[in-house]
């Protein structure tokens, strides 16, 4: 399910939540109408490219106007190899 990505180490993570969609199956929905797997796939393949470099514990912080954008960010830096860690916060 490579939509003409090159392949990575974090490949596999990013496609599963892909996995069972083939390239012009609907995987998001909007104003504006759906969004292909394909579409996706590149959207998130551009933001991973643009990414910084990941660096052992510098965080980065997903801002994005809408669900769409949140979910290609979020795959992006999954394929560009930052991982993502639950820290917790405490209330008062």
């Amino acid at each position: 399910m490579n939509y003409g990505a090159q392949e990575t180490h974090s490949e596999d993570a990013v496609m599963r939540p892909l996995a069972h969609h083939g390239p012009a199956d609907p995987v998001a929905w909007s104003a504006n109408g759906e969004t292909e797997a394909a579409q996706l796939w590149s959207d998130l393949e551009a933001v991973a490219r643009a990414l910084p470099a990941a660096k052992q514990d510098q965080p980065l912080v997903l801002i994005c106007a809408d669900r769409y954008h949140f979910a290609v960010g979020l795959l992006a830096a999954w394929r560009a190899g930052i991982i993502f860690r639950r820290q917790r916060v405490e209330r008062r």
